[in-house]
């Protein structure tokens, strides 16, 4: 392997020959990192995830069923910081006290008063606080209810768009308004129905929300179980912001528990995943649909069970579609579509065999950082011992295989050259906003440092 050292002496010819040798990457390999997720959960299994900033500090809410977390006593919402492992309460949780409680979904929403946390799901009371079922808000140190007034059902999902608030669930009012599950809030006009809202169904909700622009400008797409919402027919249908409309010709379930569940976007097309799914005008039946802005078909093979989350991430070698499950066993409840296959992630996650296990599920999805945050019931992933949470930590790609094929050789070098003669900003290798020769002495010593 020819390496050099640049000096400034140097001839830029003599770079060129000490640039001819071939040096080969180091893989680009994620890895699973337990350190969230020990002691994790002491029951239950976490959900939904939000990241903000506080006092200069990126901490991560996670919601969940569990009343113990991180070695922490509370119930339902609870945040860690990652530069430090703490975990905090969060003014005592969101929880029920005679009956089984969850949060659903998380998000921020600035109410007037600067941003606040927004908490959804199946509870009777945050910290104790009246007239905060089943939602509500956080603004640092305590909690209260919603300025227009509660959901009588729980709520499974939120999205902030064009500064309302959206809400999904299984209500049927919400602030004394019939809205059948689903409904917007604004600080002006405080909460309104949308449309007709859900039509019949076994036990109708709406399970997730999403704004997505698939060519024909940005709407919110709502997907759930039900027969139709706002008149459209099937599982999900999409608001302009004033109708709903058809996607395509729908989708609908093959069993009587079907429904949409997740909703993610990659590379421009969007996915929807559930339990046991059939696009309109195909055969078969799918775990997860694509919606290609035309039409919509089937994604990977069939996984069964339940798709419960899904989530574009790039692990360092490039960005794919990740889906979180349960009752998935051919793919240990993670998977990663490569192609038009689902392939399991390093071992997915698992439970001991023996009781007192329980079956694994993957409940959330989350990018932090470079990283992905994977919520749920488990007490592995692969082989690294986690309760509930772990972190699939990127790798880190070799800087100076500037193609990224995993050689280090001249065509890294023909690669960065064309970039910096072109003045992109991807050869501001150094990050002070300028493509100059420092950037290619930069370059240089990347490359003789090897991988």
């Amino acid at each position: 392997m020819a390496r050099m050292r640049w000096r400034a002496a140097g001839s830029v010819a003599g770079a060129l020959v000490s640039l001819g040798g071939t040096a080969m990457g180091q893989p680009c390999s994620a890895s699973w990192s337990g350190a969230i997720g020990s002691p994790g959960l002491g029951d239950g299994y976490a959900g939904p995830m939000y990241n903000r900033v506080e006092g200069g500090v990126a901490v991560l809410y996670v919601g969940g069923s569990y009343t113990r977390i991180g070695g922490l006593a509370t119930r339902g919402v609870a945040r860690w910081n990652p530069a430090t492992g703490v975990w905090s309460a969060v003014g005592g949780g969101c929880y029920s006290t005679f009956s089984n409680s969850f949060s659903a979904a998380i998000t921020g929403y600035d109410f007037g008063a600067g941003p606040e946390l927004v908490v959804g799901g199946g509870f009777s009371t945050a910290g104790g606080e009246l007239d905060t079922i089943n939602l509500a808000r956080w603004d640092g140190s305590s909690w209260s209810g919603m300025p227009g007034g509660q959901p009588d059902g729980a709520v499974w999902a939120m999205q902030e768009w064009n500064g309302r608030l959206y809400v999904g669930g299984g209500f049927t009012t919400i602030g004394g308004i019939a809205a059948s599950g689903i409904a917007s809030y604004s600080a002006a006009e405080g909460w309104r129905p949308l449309g007709a809202g859900m039509g019949a169904g076994f036990s109708p909700a709406v399970f997730a929300l999403k704004v997505f622009d698939d060519g024909t400008g940005e709407k919110l797409y709502a997907g759930g179980r039900f027969d139709s919402i706002g008149g459209v027919s099937g599982f999900i249908a999409r608001w302009t912001g004033s109708a709903w409309q058809q996607i395509g010709m729908g989708v609908r379930g093959a069993v009587t528990f079907s429904g949409i569940e997740a909703i993610g976007v990659h590379e421009g097309k969007l996915y929807a995943g559930g339990w046991d799914l059939r696009p309109n005008g195909t055969g078969g039946t799918s775990s997860v649909v694509m919606w290609s802005g035309s039409t919509w078909s089937r994604a990977g093979q069939y996984l069964g069970g339940r798709t419960t989350s899904l989530l574009s991430w790039d692990d360092g070698s490039g960005a794919r579609l990740y889906a979180g499950g349960t009752a998935q066993p051919n793919t240990a409840q993670l998977a990663r579509l490569e192609g038009t296959v689902w392939v399991t992630v390093d071992g997915g996650m698992t439970e001991p065999a023996l009781p007192p296990a329980t079956f694994p599920s993957v409940f959330g999805l989350f990018v932090l950082g470079d990283d992905l945050v994977v919520g749920g019931s488990f007490t592995q992933a692969g082989a690294t011992p986690a309760s509930g949470l772990v972190i699939r930590a990127a790798c880190v790609r070799c800087a100076a295989d500037f193609n990224g094929d995993g050689v280090v050789d001249f065509a890294d070098f023909l690669a960065f050259l064309n970039l910096y003669d072109a003045q992109d900003p991807r050869a501001d290798l150094n990050g002070d906003g300028v493509v100059d020769f420092a950037d290619y002495l930069e370059f240089l010593n990347l490359y003789d440092a090897g991988c």
